[in-house]
């Protein structure tokens, strides 16, 4: 009682308001359902899937424990025991469930299942070297095995990626660095790794605490256009896309230009060889001992033509392709930086936290980079770091994580 009410005046006084944390707690949890705005699962689900995933193979001796408490067993066992069911049944009434609010459980079902194994090593009915086996085999090899995969290879990207960032935060810039995270929300740390003093943006996923109709957050807004949100947040315009996009379009025309030259030259090349045939088959006319030799000299040069001319259709085929392909290309880069201003109108949600400048570096997973590779191509954003990920790929999340840098050119 005294705890409980120290707690409930320091709450207070710290939030200068009257503040009672579990009463907070089953308000936002139960009886505003707040909670489940990250997720909801079947009320069955920490017995089913919840303590199977945080116990792994000990889950069998778990099972054990259950069937031999509810014949025999210490008042303590028992006691240890249903504080746990009686945990998971509280925690089951509400909608939104994660592994670790089961962190609090693991040590005393732990201590219940070394208790269980100990009593099947002391069984007489079972040579204890049969059963030392089968623990090894049961219990320390396959917990090793998912101890070294969830350790070292699934969903490691996200500290790794940090680690890279840090070091390239760390360069020298003519510009001050800044990063934008495009990944789905609590997918990455951010400055307990980082470790850099440089402004941060990344998407939000805060509940409906006001109780809004229609209510979407950031991040589902976010996925649900990305191009329509970058348009909506970046800066109304930038040099720098400008620049490069009428660079690349200029160098493109001057090649396209350069081959429809090429092209004529040889159209020019064709004409004058048949020019050439021409005088050659009226000479052939004046004199017949010479009609045969002219003739073949005629064929040869009638072949040539031909082979010229398929060689100017072929050029002039190349110059219309890469016509194309300039406009496409143009189309390409200039397709987010072109039609931004209409893009941002477009956005029907409430624009926060814009940002005032283009970052420095962009991190999103690689499935994402598809999707925004117009605005990757035309903004000057180069890939520059790449980590593993998950052999898994979850919603929004892809096999690696990437970090896109400026260019200054």
């Amino acid at each position: 009682m005294v705890v409980s009410s120290s707690v409930v005046v320091l709450d207070s006084l710290y939030y200068g308001e009257l503040t009672f944390v579990p009463w907070n707690f089953l308000k936002f949890n139960v009886f505003s359902n707040l909670a489940d705005h990250y997720g909801r699962h079947p009320w069955h689900w920490y017995v089913t899937s919840g303590v199977p995933s945080a116990l792994g193979p000990h889950s069998v001796l778990l099972l054990a424990v259950v069937v031999h408490h509810t014949r025999a067993g210490s008042w303590q066992s028992r006691l240890l025991l249903g504080s746990c069911v009686f945990t998971l049944v509280c925690y089951s009434m509400i909608g939104h469930k994660e592994i670790r609010l089961l962190l609090p459980l693991l040590p005393p079902l732990l201590v219940l299942c070394g208790r269980q194994l100990q009593l099947l090593f002391a069984s007489p009915r079972s040579p204890c070297c049969n059963l030392s086996v089968v623990a090894v085999t049961g219990l320390v090899v396959p917990s090793l095995l998912l101890t070294l995969y969830f350790s070292l290879l699934h969903q490691r990207g996200a500290l790794t990626i940090m680690e890279d960032l840090r070091f390239l935060l760390l360069v020298p810039a003519a510009a001050a660095p800044s990063v934008l995270f495009l990944t789905p929300c609590h997918a990455t740390p951010l400055y307990s790794h980082m470790h850099v003093p440089v402004p941060t943006r990344f998407l939000t996923c805060e509940p409906n605490l006001n109780f809004a109709a229609l209510y979407v957050d950031e991040s589902d807004r976010f996925f649900e256009d990305p191009e329509l949100w970058l348009a909506a947040h970046l800066p109304s315009n930038s040099h720098q896309e400008t620049h490069k996009n009428r660079r690349e379009a200029h160098q493109t025309h001057q090649e396209a230009h350069q081959n429809r030259q090429e092209a004529h030259q040889t159209h020019q090349e064709a004409h004058q060889n048949r020019q050439e045939a021409h005088q050659t088959h009226q000479e052939a006319h004046q004199t017949h001992q010479e009609a045969h030799q002219n003739h073949q000299e005629a064929h040869q040069n009638h072949q040539e033509t031909h082979q010229n001319h398929q060689e100017a259709h072929q050029n002039h085929q190349e110059a219309h392709q890469n016509h194309q392909e300039t406009h496409q290309k143009d189309l390409n880069n200039t397709s987010f930086c072109s039609k931004k201003s209409s893009l941002s109108s477009m956005y029907r949600f409430e624009v926060r936290d814009p940002l005032a400048v283009y970052p420095s570096h962009v991190v999103m997973f690689d499935n994402l980079a598809n999707s925004v590779s117009s605005f990757l191509q035309c903004s000057g954003y180069v890939l520059c770091a790449a980590a593993f990920h998950s052999y898994v790929q979850e919603k929004n999340r892809g096999k690696y994580i990437q970090v896109y840098c400026a260019t200054d050119s």
